[in-house]
């Protein structure tokens, strides 16, 4: 059917089925470089494997059938079932799945969300609550995991404040997936100084809480968790490193110490654990190198001080 078609229609056709791969530059350059004849078997291949899968899961939901049930009354166990499901749609379907999921779909999930932070008393079983919590976090990572998903989520004013307010040393398993992604969110390069909307977010949910922004970190590195140790080290380096200026970065990195991050670090050289073990060589890799060049500038002052 392909045979009649124009080589641009190929190619157009060629670009949309990468991007509904998920594949990232590395992996679309060498498809990219072969040969036209090649690119029209790989979309005939693509598109009959498609319409294939699509028959054989005539049974599974679609997003919009997602949509419905997260407009539904939900509670409880069937509320979690759902986003169990939907978790698992949104991790195996390509990204034509999750685009039409969409900015609705988000913003249910949101919602959701931000009820079940809020109204503590309004499901029978507060552990079911919890673990449906857990699960919208998982299904926003899954969500978040294309190019579409992530810029969604970034544009949305209450993703990254909800993401901070699972933050929740009581919940170990859900806190790790949520600094996680509030990690990866402040090292992408753009949009701009997404670490300073992270950080913006910590500070207001603190002020809330009545408590110090950083607290809830250092409460979860001294959890024994130590999945849980290894992703606060990572959020606290990700805001630390993400900082230009030296003299925010060293107001970070001191206020981490006042509130007993020097005592933790040490306590954490003794596990024998590989992601810890990178994450701390980061943080001293850059406390040192921060400590020369604050060194080097009250040198200078002192200098400018003695010769006038």
């Amino acid at each position: 059917m392909l045979q009649d078609h124009s080589d641009e229609y190929i190619l157009e056709l060629f670009e949309k089925m990468l991007v509904d791969m998920n594949l990232n530059e590395e992996k679309q350059q060498p498809l990219r470089e072969k040969d036209i004849m090649i690119k029209r078997e790989m979309v005939s291949q693509y598109l009959h494997t498609s319409k294939t899968g699509q028959n054989q899961k005539e049974s599974t939901k679609s997003a919009v059938m997602y949509i419905q049930e997260l407009k539904s009354d939900y509670r409880d166990s069937q509320l979690l079932s759902c986003l169990e499901s939907l978790r698992v749609s949104l991790n195996n379907n390509p990204v034509s799945w999750v685009q039409n999921f969409g900015d609705d779909g988000l913003a249910l999930l949101l919602t959701l969300l931000k009820r079940l932070q809020e109204d503590k008393d309004e499901y029978s079983s507060r552990m079911l609550g919890v673990k449906c919590q857990h699960e919208i976090i998982r299904c926003l990572k899954a969500f978040m995991n294309n190019k579409y998903g992530l810029k969604s989520m970034l544009e949305s004013a209450e993703g990254i404040p909800l993401l901070v307010r699972a933050i929740n040393p009581k919940v170990p398993h859900m806190m790790v997936d949520a600094v996680r992604l509030l990690s990866a969110i402040c090292i992408l390069e753009q949009p701009e100084n997404l670490h300073e909307r992270v950080l913006e977010a910590i500070t207001e949910e603190a002020e809330k809480q009545d408590i110090e922004r950083f607290q809830p970190l250092i409460t979860g590195m001294s959890n024994h968790n130590i999945a849980l140790k290894g992703g606060c080290m990572q959020l606290i380096n990700a805001l630390i490193s993400r900082g230009e200026e030296l003299d925010f970065r060293i107001h970070i990195r001191s206020e981490l110490q006042r509130l007993g991050l020097r005592k933790l670090l040490g306590e954490v050289k003794s596990i024998e654990n590989e992601e810890l073990r990178v994450q701390l060589t980061v943080f001293e890799e850059q406390a040192e190198d921060d400590s020369y060049d604050l060194k080097a500038r009250l040198e200078d002052i002192r200098i400018e001080m003695e010769y006038p």
